[in-house]
């Protein structure tokens, strides 16, 4: 009698403790969910910053010519107007981890130190046709969050690599080189995919993790319905 007993107590806490792990993912899609959120702030602000750095940079061009800037000067000029778009990517960087750090988790706490009976009460408040769906959207969203950072980044070096590959070609060949943009253009991503290699991979490896998490959610649904329709 006694082993069934220590039996059932085992079981109720590896029930609680499936629960409590179960919780603690939902609290990672809800950090997701508040990403998804933030990205149209991500996508202005990088986006307002590109068009400072267009509207700059006619502006030196147009200025260029009556002023008589040398090449060197003309050149600073331009390098100087890429912390434009820069800032924009940091600030919305800094601007999306302040709202995804703002998230309350854990709130399923102290239900949970109730045993199983919280454990309960707590599954059975889940909407899981709604996790489903934060749960993809989230995925997607930091999927979207990473490429957006990629492609300001390369929109930034492409810029950089093409004003110093330009100075270079003419100081020392007295010419520019035909489709030289094409050359700054793959030079800049590769540059850019080589630093931001750590981040896509690890982007790569969390969607993996949501895959799972989410084909684990939908096999505890497809049980705990299971657990409830056997006690009717």
């Amino acid at each position: 009698m006694s082993n069934v007993g220590g039996d059932e107590g085992e079981e109720e806490t590896n029930v609680v403790q499936k629960v409590r792990e179960l919780m603690r993912a939902l609290d990672r899609v809800k950090l997701y969910k508040q990403l998804s959120r933030s990205l149209k702030d991500f996508v202005f602000i990088v986006g307002a910053s590109i068009v400072l750095y267009i509207v700059a940079r006619i502006a030196i061009d147009l200025v260029q010519p009556a002023a008589g800037f040398s090449e060197l000067y003309f050149v600073i000029l331009s390098l100087a107007s890429l912390l434009i778009p820069l800032a924009g990517v940091i600030i919305g960087v800094i601007h999306v981890r302040h709202k995804v750090n703002s998230v309350s988790t854990g709130e399923w706490k102290p239900t949970i130190n109730q045993g199983v009976p919280g454990a309960l009460k707590i599954l059975s408040e889940i909407n899981w046709e709604a996790t489903f769906e934060e749960i993809s959207i989230g995925k997607l969203s930091y999927t979207i969050y990473g490429l957006l950072k990629v492609a300001a980044y390369w929109f930034i070096a492409f810029f950089a690599f093409a004003l110093f590959g330009d100075l270079l070609l003419i100081h020392f060949f007295h010419r520019s080189l035909l489709l030289a943009g094409v050359l700054w253009g793959v030079i800049s991503l590769f540059v850019v995919l080589m630093i931001q290699s750590g981040d896509l991979i690890r982007r790569y490896r969390e969607g993996s993790s949501l895959d799972l998490l989410l084909w684990e959610l939908r096999w505890f649904d497809s049980e705990f319905r299971r657990a409830k329709f056997d006690k009717a």
